[in-house]
């Protein structure tokens, strides 16, 4: 069944959908009336409805009842340089399959793309992370927060705290086996040009925990890939 995000669904009566959201199902799904599809809200909420088109326009209406996926009870958030080119979006699309709860773009010393960078791409992955969403069936929408400064957002963050260090004995496997599963996990992945001396020493000022992802060097979107799948596996249930 075709899914679309529905900013509000608990309302009664006809509901329609964001214009990229109906422009889809109109003229790329080429919905037709009675329809049934799937509608979410990116928080939890979900519920059948069948399609109205009249005019060239659609329309939604909910049949039967809403349901409520509960919140995943475990909440991983990636803090990550941001990648040359398309490969942000590539991943954005993969946190979001994998379940990560907050991609935060930090702007690192030997950050390429920084936050002047992005010009009007905070919209562009906010909705890969809602057709993300609808593919994979994920009914809670992955958070994406602005380019900030490593100083201004690890200072709000709670711990346990990790930042990817090629060099560490430790690896996040190892890590996440022994430990008592926690309710939220922060994991910073660096720039492609690695950590300056001074941010190795702002995160082991702040207790956090150096580890590896393996033997290689990776690039940024398949570090972020890595840690979700390995915290994912571990202490994440299934997607709701």
């Amino acid at each position: 069944m075709d899914r679309y995000y529905c900013e509000e669904i608990s309302q009664a009566g006809v509901i329609s959908l964001s214009d990229d959201q109906a422009h889809h199902a109109l003229h790329v799904m080429r919905l037709r009336n009675g329809d049934k599809v799937e509608l979410f809200d990116g928080r939890g909420q979900w519920a059948a409805a069948h399609a109205i088109v009249q005019k060239r326009q659609i329309q939604f209406e909910i049949v039967g009842d809403k349901h409520t996926s509960p919140p995943p009870p475990f909440e991983l958030y990636i803090a990550t340089a941001i990648p040359k080119a398309d490969r942000s979006e590539q991943l954005v699309e993969a946190a979001s399959q994998l379940g990560v709860h907050t991609v935060s773009w930090i702007n690192y010393r030997r950050s390429v793309v920084k936050s002047g960078d992005t010009g009007g791409k905070m919209g562009k992955w906010r909705r890969i992370a809602i057709e993300s969403a609808k593919q994979c069936r994920r009914n809670w929408l992955m958070n994406i927060e602005s380019p900030t400064p490593l100083s201004d957002f690890i200072h709000r963050c709670k711990m346990p705290m990790l930042f990817a260090d090629p060099q560490s004995s430790m690896h996040l496997m190892a890590w996440a086996i022994p430990a008592t599963p926690p309710k939220q996990l922060t994991i910073f992945i660096g720039p492609e040009g690695g950590l300056s001396p001074d941010e190795v020493q702002t995160f082991q000022n702040c207790g956090a925990q150096a580890v590896s992802l393996g033997v290689h060097i990776l690039r940024i979107e398949t570090a972020v890939a890595a840690s979700a799948a390995i915290m994912g596996k571990l202490l994440m249930p299934p997607l709701s």
